[in-house]
Order: C-alpha cells, then sequence, then structure tokens
C-alpha cells in the first residue's frame, strides 16, 4: 500500500503560526509537527511508501526526510497558480498499487486508517455535523452517486464533510488517470480540487461511504481549526506519540 500526502500549498490563512514554513510544519502537539502526524500514523499501519508532493518551501520537507529511504518527493513547481488536482495529477503518474490519500492538514484518529486494510472496496469517509459552513466539502448523494461540493445543493442535504482522506483500491487507477487526462483539456484544470476527480469517477465506480462516527477530526484551515486540533486531540496525541 501506498500514502500520498499532498503538501504543496503555502497554507496562507495560518502563515502567522506557520513562522514562514510550511503550513504542515506548524506545531500540533509539544515538538511534533502536522506532517510528523501524518507520516507516523502511516507508518503504524505499515504503509511502505510514502509520497509527499511538495511546493511551497520544498527544502523543508527534504531535510527533515533526508534518511527516510521510504519517503519520496514529488515537487510541484506550478503550487503558487494550482490547486489539489494538479498536486495529485503528479503522484497519480506513479501509482501502482492500493493507496490513501491524504490532505495534509487533515488529523483524524488512526482508527480510520486501519478500517482502510483489507478493504474490497474504494472508500470516501465523512463526518456528519449538525452544521455546514461554506468551507466544508460536503458529500452528497445525487442520482445514487457520489458527489463533492463546498456549494449548498438545492433540495439536497450532505451526509456529511468529506474528510480529505480517502482509500483507493489500485484497479481504480487507470480510471482516474483517463478522467485527469480528461480534466487537463479544461481551462479551469489548475483551479480543480481533488473532489472534482472522485465526481467524474463516481458516474461508474461504486465508492464505500463511511461515517467515522464519534472518531475525532479536524481540518486545519484557520487558527481556530488549529486550536481545536490541539484541544480536542491532546490526550490522543499524549498516547500515540
Amino acid at each position: 500500500m501506498i500514502g500520498v500526502i499532498l503538501a504543496a500549498g503555502r497554507g496562507s490563512r495560518l502563515k502567522n503560526f506557520s513562522n514562514d514554513k510550511p503550513k504542515a510544519f506548524i506545531n500540533l502537539y509539544k515538538s511534533k509537527k502536522i506532517i510528523d502526524y501524518q507520516i507516523s500514523v502511516l507508518r503504524k499501519i505499515k504503509v511502505k511508501k510514502i509520497i509527499i508532493v511538495v511546493g511551497y518551501k520544498k527544502n523543508f520537507f527534504y531535510r527533515k526526510f533526508k534518511k527516510d529511504k521510504d519517503i519520496s518527493f514529488l515537487y510541484n513547481r506550478n503550487w503558487k497558480t494550482t490547486n489539489v488536482l494538479k498536486s495529485f495529477s503528479l503522484a497519480l503518474n506513479i501509482l501502482n498499487d492500493d493507496f490513501i490519500f491524504v490532505h495534509a492538514d487533515s488529523i483524524v484518529e488512526i482508527n480510520l486508517y486501519k478500517s482502510f486494510l483489507g478493504s474490497k472496496f474504494s472508500i470516501l469517509p465523512f463526518k456528519k455535523k449538525k452544521k455546514y459552513p461554506t468551507e466544508d466539502m460536503k458529500l452528497y448523494i445525487r442520482n445514487k452517486k457520489v458527489f463533492l461540493t463546498k456549494k449548498n445543493i438545492t433540495n439536497l442535504y450532505p451526509k456529511g464533510e468529506f474528510l480529505g482522506i480517502a482509500f483507493f483500491k489500485k484497479n481504480l487507477i487507470h480510471e482516474l488517470k483517463k478522467k485527469v487526462k480528461i480534466l487537463k483539456d479544461s481551462k479551469d484544470f489548475s483551479k480543480m480540487f481533488f473532489e472534482d476527480l472522485i465526481n467524474k469517477v463516481s458516474n461508474k465506480y461504486h465508492f464505500k461511504k463511511l461515517n467515522i462516527k464519534k472518531l475525532k477530526f479536524v481540518e486545519i484551515d484557520f487558527k481556530d481549526d488549529l486550536d481545536q486540533a490541539r484541544l480536542i486531540f491532546k490526550k490522543y496525541f499524549s498516547n500515540f506519540f
């Protein structure tokens, strides 16, 4: 199994806390960074190969993990002007096994990752909430198919917030490549999210939708998110690390 961590962006909304480092290098628990947790989770479930797609201040990653043989890097040289789908498309070119997709700023308990092990299906995890702010990537079921968007859809209520973490079987890689090739012809490709690709693939491919229920989860976009992650994961991190 392969782990793919997307960490190319600057995280400008948290620049006051990153001290001019990549967002993934913000302290999460004591001296542990966000990226330390992501790497540790993947290693604990025995992922043998980890790919990190980097961009802003890439040398921070290179220096930190230069001795780690299980970690390799892909550089999105256009990180300033492209979105997540561009970064993922770089990794897609070298994927050849089941893989776990991870937004670098999505923090969730390890039990979610454990649920991927041995699965016969690709999995899209979500978290049910009482309210869904505009910033949330929402998971809908539309015409019996998965549809991911930040927009509110008239007459439809979200199943939950998509975590920005997912599991994919290797038999889906060919279809993902086909759809990326089609999307690259769009003038809006540089602005597209990873979720735009999922929407294309879901028209003919079945995903298992997984409600994480009471598992802790935070996507760290703003200061309030960072404060929340540090608070609700404090006891968990003390045992994890």
